[in-house]
């Protein structure tokens, strides 16, 4: 099987666990907003951004090394050592984070989440904390040695275990500390798994941190890049809360932030394979094969990308009214347009910024990211005094259009990609269609709000394919493609 067509089989499987992260927070959104009101879902949303901007200095960012490097590995016993010699780093690092973040929940609960009464809650995202990042290295192994049913397998009760318990716990009156307790059982559960998988497979060899010294080269310069990248998604939250002094306004962001990475999830799938697969390309010097993969990848992400920054724009207040409820209207829907636009800009980037890892230029995306940051604090500080939440957005949108500008001038220097500015075009008439569309027949009740996506999605497609927007074997090719992996997934004859 020739290696395009194994990376788009590949994403067919990882797509479906990736769905289930979206229909996770398609969940927990209004059944922690609507239970617990704006400032607890203000206070959820601060705790779960705080750990996912600790996850690669708890980890020491191992898991960029891990899918950049296992996949070129064929010695099994050097597998083992390296895999691990990371577990054993990234274990040790997670408890040290781990019990800082424990013992500082008193000082985070009553200067940084505005809320002194948030300590015990803050103090149970410390265990979740530390078994979420042995996950983080562990689970995605089974991607690196392209265990994709596994991994998949995995990854769906990672996402869906945790909303499921929420539900449960909250229909039954337990608190926010209750559902996040939940949420490390479910970690926990996934680990032991993962383990068992994975020590199945591999014979135990005494971990050698010697060995993984390059990686550490590799991975250390990406932990600013990573936090900036998450300053830029995340510290708005922060700021809103000191600014606004109110835990309030930060759910109100939050709800219209969640709405507006949908935009996402049309990448998270391949995201997932770009680069163990690009890095094989890349180190076997298959130029073209890699020029094709950055191509297709972004005209994808493009075709689904674009509808989707339109439809959330029209639909967005049904949206927040459905699974927020009114409470949130006002000052969310507001926003949702700028967070789509923002996070389409950011995908752009973490599509063609795989060059910088590629070409192992990770110091250079640090500084571009630590740049982005600093930019993005100086404009959330002189615009969230003065409009509010639509300045956070705002200031999150002009940090990632840069990136995603200098990403894609690197990547068409190297690889000679250019754009598509012609199926640019096409996908944005085709939105506008179906936006003049779904304007007239927009519903504000769960589940008719599927009516109106459906028709939208629909009048896309059919305007999509008149304008020629793909080639007839790309579509038979896809369609084949999408076949193979149902049944090797689900088992289904299709």
């Amino acid at each position: 099987m020739n290696e395009y067509k194994r990376f788009t089989k590949d994403t067919g499987i990882i797509t479906i666990a990736q769905l289930s992260r979206k229909i996770r927070g398609i969940i927990l959104i209004p059944i922690i907003a609507r239970s617990l009101g704006a400032a607890p879902y203000g206070i959820y949303s601060l705790l779960i951004v705080s750990i996912y901007m600790l996850h690669p200095i708890s980890t020491l960012n191992l898991t960029q090394p891990l899918l950049r490097f296992i996949p070129g590995e064929k010695d099994k016993k050097e597998k083992s050592s390296k895999y691990f010699s990371t577990l054993l780093l990234g274990g040790i690092s997670s408890t040290i984070i781990s019990i800082l973040f424990y013992f500082g929940a008193e000082f985070l609960a009553t200067y940084v989440f505005k809320d002194p009464g948030s300590t015990q809650i803050i103090q149970a995202g410390a265990f979740f904390l530390f078994i979420s990042s042995l996950n983080r290295i562990t689970v995605p192994y089974l991607l690196a040695n392209r265990n994709t049913v596994q991994y998949s397998s995995l990854r769906i009760a990672k996402e869906l275990g945790p909303a499921i318990l929420a539900v449960i716990l909250l229909s039954q009156k337990a608190g926010l500390k209750e559902v996040i307790y939940g949420f490390v059982l479910v970690e926990l559960l996934v680990l032991i798994i993962s383990f068992m998988v994975i020590f199945r497979a591999l014979d135990y060899v005494s971990p050698s941190p010697k060995k993984i010294k390059p990686w550490l080269r590799y991975s250390l310069p990406l932990i600013p890049q990573t936090i900036s990248n998450w300053i830029i998604a995340s510290i708005d939250r922060y700021l809103i809360g000191f600014l606004l002094a109110s835990p309030a306004y930060v759910g109100f962001y939050a709800v219209a932030y969640g709405i507006g990475t949908v935009v996402g999830i049309f990448l998270k799938p391949i995201q997932t394979l770009t680069l163990p697969t690009f890095s094989r390309l890349w180190e076997q010097g298959k130029k073209t094969e890699l020029r094709n993969h950055f191509r297709y990848t972004l005209k994808y992400f493009i075709a689904f990308a674009v509808p989707a920054v339109f439809g959330l724009s029209v639909l967005g207040r049904e949206l927040v009214l459905i699974f927020a409820g009114r409470e949130f209207v006002q000052h969310a829907v507001i926003i949702i347009p700028i967070v789509s636009v923002a996070i389409l800009c950011n995908n752009i980037y973490n599509i063609n910024g795989r060059i910088f890892e590629l070409k192992k230029e990770t110091g250079y995306t640090a500084r571009l990211w630590m740049l982005m940051a600093a930019l993005n604090i100086a404009l959330n500080l002189v615009l969230i005094p003065r409009v509010g939440l639509l300045g956070a957005a705002s200031s999150t949108l002009v940090c990632f259009i840069i990136p995603a500008i200098v990403s894609s001038i690197k990547v068409n220097k190297t690889l000679e990609i250019g754009f598509d500015w012609v199926f640019l075009a096409k996908t944005i008439i085709s939105s506008l269609i179906m936006v003049l569309g779904v304007y007239f027949i927009r519903y504000n009740t769960f589940p008719e709000i599927f009516i109106s996506i459906f028709i939208g999605a629909l009048i896309y497609t059919i305007c999509i394919f008149l304008l020629r927007g793909f080639e007839k074997k790309e579509i038979e090719f896809f369609r084949d493609i999408a076949r193979s992996a149902l049944r090797k997934y689900l088992g289904l004859k299709v």
